[in-house]
C-alpha cells in the first residue's frame, strides 16, 4: 500500500470495496421499480423483504470488506483504525429510515435519489475530511444525479417511479461500479515500490 492517505484512513482499501458491493446491490435494488413500472407492482410486504434483504447483504458485505482489508494489512505497521467506518453506518441507516418514511407517504419513487443525496454526502464529507478532491468531485456527481432523479419523478402520491429516473439510476450504479474498480486499483494496487 503505497499511499499515505491509507495513514490518514485505512478505511479507503474497504470503501473500495464498499462502493462495488452497494453499487452491485443498488442495481439489483430497482428491480422492484422496474417490475412496477414494466410489467406489475410488486406487493408492498415482498417489496419491502426485498429491500430489507439487500440492505443486510450490503451491511455483511462492508463487514466482510473490513476483516479483508484487516488482514491486509497485518504486519504493515499500519494502525487499523476505521475513520470513515462511523460515517456509512449512519449514511445507511438515514436513508433507510427516510426510504421507510417515503413508502409509509407513499412517496417510493423518491427512493433512489434519497440515496444518491446520502451517499454523495457521505462521499463528500469523507473527501473534506481526507483532503481528497476526487472523492468531493464524485460525492457532487452523486448529489448532481440525486436532484435529477427527483426532479424526474411524478410527486403525486403513489405514483410509479419514472422510467428515465430509473434509467439514471441504473447508469450512476454503472459509473459507481466503474469508479470502485478504479478506487480498488489505486488503494490496493498502487504503482511504484510500497512505502
Amino acid at each position: 500500500m503505497g499511499t499515505c492517505l491509507l495513514h490518514k484512513d485505512p478505511s479507503l482499501p474497504a470503501g473500495g470495496y464498499d462502493l462495488l458491493s452497494w453499487a452491485l446491490l443498488g442495481v439489483l435494488a430497482v428491480m422492484p421499480a422496474y417490475g412496477a413500472v414494466l410489467v406489475r407492482p410488486w406487493g408492498t410486504a415482498r417489496a419491502a423483504a426485498y429491500t430489507a434483504i439487500l440492505i443486510g447483504l450490503g451491511g455483511l458485505a462492508m463487514r466482510i470488506n473490513r476483516r479483508r482489508v484487516m488482514k491486509m494489512l497485518e504486519g504493515s505497521g499500519v494502525a487499523v483504525a476505521f475513520t470513515a467506518g462511523a460515517l456509512w453506518p449512519v449514511v445507511v441507516g438515514a436513508c433507510g429510515l427516510a426510504t421507510l418514511c417515503l413508502a409509509l407517504a407513499g412517496l417510493s419513487q423518491y427512493a433512489q435519489a434519497t440515496w444518491l443525496a446520502g451517499a454523495g454526502a457521505g462521499y463528500c464529507v469523507w473527501g473534506r475530511v481526507l483532503r481528497q478532491r476526487s472523492f468531493c468531485v464524485f460525492g457532487g456527481l452523486l448529489l448532481a444525479a440525486a436532484l435529477a432523479s427527483a426532479l424526474l419523478q411524478n410527486p403525486d402520491p403513489a405514483a410509479l417511479p419514472s422510467l428515465p429516473g430509473l434509467h439514471l439510476w441504473l447508469c450512476v450504479m454503472s459509473v459507481a461500479v466503474i469508479t470502485g474498480v478504479m478506487f480498488n486499483r489505486r488503494f490496493l494496487w498502487p504503482r511504484g515500490p510500497a512505502t
